[in-house]
């Protein structure tokens, strides 16, 4: 289910808040003894949050389009006690539920046109995403622990260039460089578990 609004405040400014309710089903881990602490895994249930402000704009003759400001929020949670699937790999993986997530973050997105069939775009985001609450049974109390693979801060820069070709065609090459912040490559606390920034 989602539901959104927007906001035209002037010509070249749109504001926006859209909000999601989804569902996951649960299930079991086959690889594990029936009725044993990892034999199945509960419904997870997201509520989505977003607000963003779009707008196109013009300085100096450059024209600019920007989106500041959106601000995704996600809940997950079962009906009753809150609970959040995740990967965690003992003899074998398995799919086990923890009782809270939050995940909350920041992105904006820009593009400069300084000469017509050039564009420049930079985007950058910021997420934080961790469980809230989690008691796992082997490992004990992991509430706090961040997300595994969710980099903090992520900004790429994109540059497009578009050239005319004969027979009204048109060529544009596109150039990407992306670099993010560390990750935890694991479901632990340990610090041998992180991935080291990279850019690409």
């Amino acid at each position: 289910m989602t539901a959104g609004l927007d906001y035209q405040l002037t010509p070249e400014t749109l504001l926006y808040v859209k909000g999601s309710r989804g569902y996951k089903s649960g299930g079991f881990n086959l690889s594990r003894p029936k009725q044993s602490a990892f034999s199945e895994f509960k419904p997870e249930y997201v509520t989505d949050v977003e607000l963003g402000v779009k707008s196109d704009w013009e300085i100096m003759g450059i024209k600019a389009r920007t989106r500041p400001g959106s601000v995704p929020r996600r809940l997950q949670q079962h009906p009753t006690f809150g609970h959040t699937a995740y990967q965690r790999a003992k003899l074998s993986p398995v799919t086990e539920n923890a009782a809270a997530a939050t995940i909350q973050g920041v992105e904006a997105q820009g593009s400069v046109i300084p000469v017509s069939g050039t564009e420049i775009s930079l985007a950058y985001s910021f997420i934080a995403a961790k469980y809230n609450t989690f008691t796992d049974p082997l490992a004990g109390n992991m509430s706090g622990l961040e997300f595994p693979f969710v980099p903090k801060n992520k900004v790429s820069v994109t540059a497009r260039q578009e050239l005319p070709i004969p027979a009204n065609g048109r060529f544009e090459p596109v150039a990407t460089y992306s670099v993010q912040s560390h990750v935890r490559g694991d479901n632990t606390f340990s610090p041998t578990g992180v991935i080291q920034a990279m850019g690409s």
